[in-house]
């Protein structure tokens, strides 16, 4: 992982800088929602958005249903065949949790792999390792808060959204105040606790739910953006 060794990470680089120079030209569309997967684990978000964004643009049928091939030809892959798999539409939507919160060797991460147009978004009710349940936004680039419940107890491990600021820890037993790269502290099981920066709590409108803001000339929530030609 990242948090590896000096090796580990070169390793990662080496690995990505050959996919890049490899190409997509033999791919298929079910390989781009793992594509990102792989992409958001390393902390790349422009990588992890784009391969979610091709497969939502050439890979979707009208009927939503996911081929293979690029059969619309927009030079993605030379396979230009309509075989359907299943397992691609499950990876893209892996994709986007992924990117969105991350939790692994014991702890969650928040916004890991957003690309940098991502601006203002958030999530409800990720699962994370542990049995945690996480909500958290995301205004003006900045991570807001988070509320995580524990649905079993334990430790919780946090990466610190904001990095060199003290982290309050409001729960069950009042506020706690902890500081560095990652943050613990002890929960009790069905307990609610809501996470921000020491200096800047949040209020009401700051916690409300995202804005969703469509593509309208792209996107379709009923398959390809496209008008009939007679």
């Amino acid at each position: 992982t990242t948090d590896g060794s000096e090796d580990e990470r070169a390793l990662i680089e080496r690995s990505m800088a050959h996919w890049v120079l490899t190409g997509m030209g033999e791919w298929a569309g079910h390989g781009m929602g793992p594509s990102s997967l792989i992409a958001a684990r390393v902390g790349r978000g422009n990588m992890a958005w784009l391969h979610c964004e091709l497969y939502a643009r050439c890979c979707i049928t009208p009927s939503t249903i996911h081929v293979n091939g690029d059969y619309r030809r927009f030079g993605l892959t030379k396979f230009t065949n309509r075989p359907m798999t299943i397992e691609g539409g499950f990876a893209y939507a892996a994709a986007i949790m992924e990117m969105l919160l991350q939790s692994w060797g014991g702890t969650i991460r928040l916004f890991p792999a957003v690309p940098d147009h991502w601006h203002d978004t958030g999530f409800e009710d990720l699962r994370a390792e542990g049995a945690f349940v996480v909500s958290a936004r995301l205004r003006e680039g900045q991570v807001v808060f988070a509320r995580i419940r524990s649905e079993v107890g334990g430790v919780c491990g946090l990466r610190n959204p904001w990095p060199g600021e003290d982290v309050i820890v409001r729960g069950p037993d009042g506020d706690s105040r902890l500081v560095g790269e990652t943050v613990q502290w002890d929960t009790r099981e069905g307990a609610d606790y809501l996470v921000f920066p020491a200096a800047r709590e949040p209020d009401e409108a700051a916690m409300a739910p995202c804005i969703t803001i469509r593509d309208e000339a792209h996107s379709n929530p009923y398959g390809v953006k496209r008008l009939p030609r007679f």
